[in-house]
């Protein structure tokens, strides 16, 4: 199942071609409406990739610490992934709910991205309009993906580490849904 997504990835040659892949290979294998991915900068996630989120949740989501109570900073706390299966009757996540509306998710998954050498590189988020939750064979692959994706990505960020690319990357972000 992942054969071919593993092929797309390792053909990019630049960091924003491979968080692309990534993310559209993540949504569509768990056939999500909304998607997002981030890098870890400092200890923070920094939001480098979204599919299908209005300017206003990207400002919401630009960085998130290890204490907030969204999906991906728990995925980053944990280093597992998390299945939010219903936003509305999840007490941690309450804070968000109104961005969570105004996007239209109802459910969310967030799994790490984790380095062979245990490095959290990012977080890759789906979202679903309804409640849900991805099958098991979908978060198998998922996991197996994960690590073949954080290597590449980790490859190509090199020494630089992640903020200075996070910055740009959102700043096109913001550029492209303002248009």
């Amino acid at each position: 199942m992942i054969a071919p997504m593993v092929a797309r990835l390792r053909a990019q040659t630049s960091l924003a071609g491979a968080l692309d892949t990534v993310l559209n290979d993540v949504i569509a294998m768990h056939g999500a409406e909304h998607g997002t991915i981030q890098l870890v900068a400092n200890d923070v996630l920094r939001l480098v990739g979204q599919r299908r989120f209005p300017a206003e949740a990207l400002r919401e989501f630009q960085l998130l610490r290890k204490s907030d109570g969204t999906a991906c900073a728990r995925a980053l706390r944990s280093g597992r992934p998390v299945l939010i299966e219903n936003v509305e009757e999840d007490a941690e996540f309450s804070p968000f709910r109104a961005i969570a509306r105004l996007v239209g998710f109802r459910a969310v998954q967030a799994t790490p991205l984790i380095a062979r050498d245990g490095t959290i590189v990012g977080v890759v988020s789906t979202h679903f309009a309804n409640k849900h939750r991805p099958t098991a064979i979908e978060m198998q692959s998922l996991d197996a993906y994960s690590t073949i994706a954080a290597e590449h990505i980790a490859r190509l960020l090199g020494n630089d580490g992640a903020a200075g690319h996070a910055d740009i990357f959102y700043e096109r972000m913001l550029t492209a849904v303002s248009k």
